[in-house]
């Protein structure tokens, strides 16, 4: 912003808070440019600074003065350091303006970063008229800035610039020299937004939960086939920050749900000579009295609902193993044909659930 008021040729006052003269550091030398807004025209100018003779009057030539500075003068060919003699000047050439010696310190400093734009703001005492704002680079041997605030009748002050991606310092002073605020952890990071998880269900594919992108890497379980739940880390490379303003690292769970499990089974028909029943028991394999159709990799349970000849109910002469399915015929079991509903359920495992109870039909043949 402007510290005295400048008017254009038909005495409209220039924006002060648009209005602004800032220096750059270049490789070689300084940039200083001033931008006047005044009503609705706008211009600039930038002038390479250093020790050049590049201006024909004395106005733009570089002075040596003992004389207190308060201000910097703009005008077209060049600059001067503005010294006490001249502030009485322009204090009377314009007493409105509220020009003040700038002999006070700086009370206190704020720095805000959004995106790449950098808010400095602060409070000074009542004598000072204007602040020095600096901006180092982060080992603070590189001066990448340097502009001018003015302080408002409240006496407060900020801008706003923009800065590249990066670590810096910032410092800010009273204009004419003295105490200096410095905020050493200014981090201009680019926002990135925290990556989602992805859910799955189970198909026997590999599946990635948390997709790869700009800013961040990936650590933790990333793919994975199998149903579970799973962690993975995204941590922020450096100069950048998460979309909500932290920067650790983030845990992201996803999963892979299980899947519906496909079991299908079917009832066979089974044979038993009735001469071994006269002396012993008999035993058929699960195999030999169930056709499993469809199945997964899990265990079975296996349940006798009924067993009967006819009308009659003969389940005291039938046994189930329920792990194995395997089937117990007791000795003393008449020649005849015996029908068992047998109901067969699948536990499910770490990629299916457990399925639905299933009910088939047994024949057993004794003869």
């Amino acid at each position: 912003g402007l510290i005295l008021e400048i008017k254009d040729k038909n005495g409209n006052a220039c924006s002060a808070k648009n209005s602004y003269v800032s220096v750059e550091k270049m490789e070689n030398e300084y940039q200083m440019k001033v931008y006047l807004e005044c009503g609705e025209e706008k211009d600039s100018i930038k002038v390479i600074m250093g020790c050049y003779n590049y201006c024909n009057t004395d106005i733009c030539e570089r002075k040596n003065t003992q004389e207190k500075g308060i201000e910097y003068e703009y005008s077209k060919t060049g600059f001067k350091r503005v010294t006490s003699a001249d502030f009485d000047g322009l204090r009377n050439a314009a007493p409105n303006a509220n020009l003040r010696e700038t002999t006070g310190d700086i009370t206190s400093l704020d720095v805000q970063c959004v995106d790449n734009l950098v808010t400095v703001s602060g409070t000074a005492s009542d004598t000072v008229g204007a602040v020095s704002i600096l901006v180092l680079n982060k080992t603070d041997k590189s001066l990448l800035k340097l502009i001018s605030a003015r302080v408002n009748d409240d006496s407060t002050f900020s801008e706003t610039l923009p800065l590249g991606y990066g670590s810096y310092i910032v410092k800010v002073a009273n204009y004419e020299g003295g105490q200096v605020v410095s905020n050493e952890n200014v981090r201009v990071r680019i926002p990135v937004e925290i990556p989602t998880a992805e859910n799955y269900k189970y198909n026997g594919k590999n599946h990635t939960g948390v997709s790869s992108g700009d800013g961040y890497t990936l650590s933790g379980t990333v793919k994975a086939k199998n149903g579970g739940k799973y962690t993975a880390v995204a941590t922020l490379k450096d100069g950048y920050v998460w979309a909500d303003g932290t920067d650790a690292s983030k845990k992201i769970v996803w999963k892979i749900d299980k899947a519906s499990n496909p079991l299908k089974v079917k009832g066979k028909s089974a044979a038993v000579k009735y001469n071994n029943l006269k002396s012993k028991t008999q035993t058929l394999s699960v195999g030999k009295i169930i056709k499993v159709i469809k199945k997964v990799n899990d265990r079975k349970n296996y349940t006798l609902k009924s067993a009967n000849k006819g009308k009659d109910n003969v389940k005291k002469y039938f046994k189930i193993n329920k792990e194995t399915g395997e089937v117990t015929i007791k000795k003393g079991l008449k020649a005849g044909t015996y029908k068992l509903k047998v109901k067969v359920k699948a536990r499910g495992n770490v990629n299916y659930r457990a399925s639905s109870v299933k009910t088939v039909t047994v024949t057993i043949k004794v003869k």
